[in-house]
């Protein structure tokens, strides 16, 4: 998908990133959308819809990348479990917690901070 938003549309959630159970974190993903949203659309300098559309680029720059790495990873999961990967249950076990370091490494208050600061910038305030 080109992109989360359009105008004052945005689609969070399984609706931005539907994937396969193989990682066994969609639900996860889709409340680390929530809370981030709610983090940015608490902000105080938001005023009109315009600064709505603003908050929602920088929500599909910031989260949409994280996104469509779960759907990636999971359907590379799935493989391995299909043992379409190989059969080695070292590499297998690496592979998997290489991933859930990147799933369970993710500091979502410094990708908040990082949005508020992009929201300054695009409001110029």
């Amino acid at each position: 998908m080109p992109a989360l938003n359009k105008g004052s549309v945005l689609i969070t959630g399984d609706a931005a990133h539907a994937t396969s159970p193989h990682l066994g974190c969609g639900a996860g993903f889709a409340v680390e959308d929530s809370a981030f949203l709610a983090e940015l659309l608490s902000d105080k300098r938001l005023k009109s819809p315009q600064d709505l559309t603003k908050a929602f680029a920088i929500f599909d720059r910031i989260r949409r990348e994280r996104g469509q790495w779960l759907v990636e990873n999971s359907r590379f999961v799935g493989k391995m479990y299909d043992l379409e990967m190989g059969n080695d249950m070292k590499k297998i076990q690496d592979e998997m917690e290489a991933r859930y370091r990147v799933v369970n490494g993710y500091n979502l208050q410094d990708s908040c901070e990082k949005a508020k600061e992009e929201l300054a910038r695009e409001l110029q305030v």
